[in-house]
């Protein structure tokens, strides 16, 4: 991919761009393991089940704000990470997720949203599905909910406090990236608060 000075850019860059683009709205970025699992040691590789996805900085639930020293650390350290976003109650955002995967997932979405709007906002492509996320008011205390789950990775779920969510343009193992869906990114519209 070109940048608009024609520049050839690796998706190494492009998430590290993107890192930067997301603490300048201040969200709550944080690091990664590499989707697969490229600059980490053998101890790490043979303990990790969700490359890609597994947050590599200690205390991570506790992370409320990213800095620019922050990103010139991580990034710093290994500059194949992928990037998430903790969830819940942070500095300056309370962030929910709706994690649609697979055809069930997707099933079971429809059936509790149905008759109800559902409210434009972020959204983006996963490895087997979208997740959509929402503001909720501050203080509002949340916790991970599963509606439907069947054995492999198809289910519905609510990220919450405690949980983070890789973020796009992060690489998922399957080798697909994760996407923001057209008219769908914290750059081209606003954060809806959740529905009921």
């Amino acid at each position: 991919m070109a940048n608009k000075e024609g520049i050839i850019l690796s998706i190494h860059d492009i998430i590290y761009d993107s890192a930067v683009s997301y603490f300048n709205l201040d969200l709550p970025i944080i690091p990664l393991c590499s989707y697969n699992h490229r600059g980490y040691s053998d101890k790490h590789k043979a303990t990790c089940k969700s490359p890609g996805k597994r947050p590599v900085l200690k205390a991570w639930t506790s992370h409320k704000h990213t800095t620019e020293e922050h990103l010139d650390e991580w990034f710093g350290i290994n500059k194949y990470i992928n990037i998430g976003m903790v969830l819940g109650q942070t500095e300056h955002w309370n962030i929910v997720g709706v994690d649609i995967d697979g055809e069930l997932g997707e099933t079971m979405f429809q059936e509790i949203s149905k008759d109800k709007e559902v409210p434009h906002t972020w959204e983006f492509t996963s490895g087997n599905g979208r997740r959509l996320l929402y503001l909720l008011p501050d203080g509002l205390a949340t916790q991970k909910n599963k509606v439907a789950w069947k054995e492999g990775h198809e289910e519905l779920a609510f990220l919450a406090q405690g949980q983070q969510t890789v973020m796009p343009p992060s690489m998922h193992p399957s080798g697909k990236q994760y996407t923001w869906i057209d008219g769908h990114s914290p750059f081209e519209c606003d954060i809806a608060m959740a529905p009921n």
